[in-house]
């Protein structure tokens, strides 16, 4: 199956969505903790072993899968919430 992962800058912070090749109309945004990362084309998500089982699982059901750094180390504070909110409504816009 073929997957297409497309990285994007949204607010300064990295982004990444990663689309099916069949989607299902369902989504799952991935949050992160303290050592969490998205950069130069990569994630913890897609270097860790069972996470990306985990994510290519998601993906091959049909599942559209994003996440965004937020900020680091502060995702929950107001700014990071607002960023969160703010991918949600743009992969909903562009992506159903």
């Amino acid at each position: 199956m073929s997957i297409t992962e497309r990285f994007f800058y949204l607010e300064k912070e990295p982004c990444v969505i990663y689309l099916p090749e069949k989607p299902n109309g369902f989504s799952v945004m991935l949050l992160g903790d303290y050592n969490y990362f998205i950069e130069n084309g990569t994630s913890l998500w897609t270097q860790h072993a069972g996470r990306s089982y985990f994510l290519h699982g998601l993906i091959e059901q049909g599942y559209t899968v994003f996440s965004s750094n937020l900020y680091g180390r502060h995702w929950g504070n107001d700014q990071s919430v607002r960023l969160a909110k703010r991918l949600y409504d743009v992969v909903l816009r562009k992506e159903t």
